[in-house]
């Protein structure tokens, strides 16, 4: 019976401060998550833009010597284009984008540091 009553305070005091309760759900192994958090079809339209964009663009190995584009404004148009539109190719362009940022990008202290920010995805209300 003190269990019962414990558990029962405890549920209720957790979902007051908005913690969800009830049974604990197991996390899938890294390997499970490694292949379940990704889209094979977004990365293979992805590679696809980004092989017919070495014949517009030039090949991403030639640009790390110099390229005249600007890839983050062009990722924000694109993000843009798509808020606009729906078209979802716009998010493969914006993606392929900050990949090539990431890789030959020209930002002055450009670097990469993991950490948790406190910035993260709003749910939409």
């Amino acid at each position: 019976m003190t269990d019962t009553i414990t558990n029962h305070l405890r549920n209720h005091l957790l979902q007051s401060l908005g913690v969800p309760t009830g049974p604990v759900r197991r996390m899938p192994s890294l390997d499970e998550l490694r292949a379940m958090q990704g889209s094979e079809r977004f990365a293979w339209l992805c590679k696809n833009r980004m092989v017919l964009g070495a014949f517009r663009y030039g090949l991403l190995e030639e640009q790390r010597h110099g390229s005249p584009y600007d890839n983050i404004g062009s990722a924000v148009r694109r993000l843009e284009l798509y808020e606009r539109t729906g078209n979802t190719e716009c998010l493969c362009n914006a993606a392929n984008l900050c990949m090539i940022e990431f890789e030959i990008g020209r930002h002055p202290t450009k670097h990469f540091r993991a950490a948790d920010d406190g910035i993260h995805t709003e749910k939409k209300r």
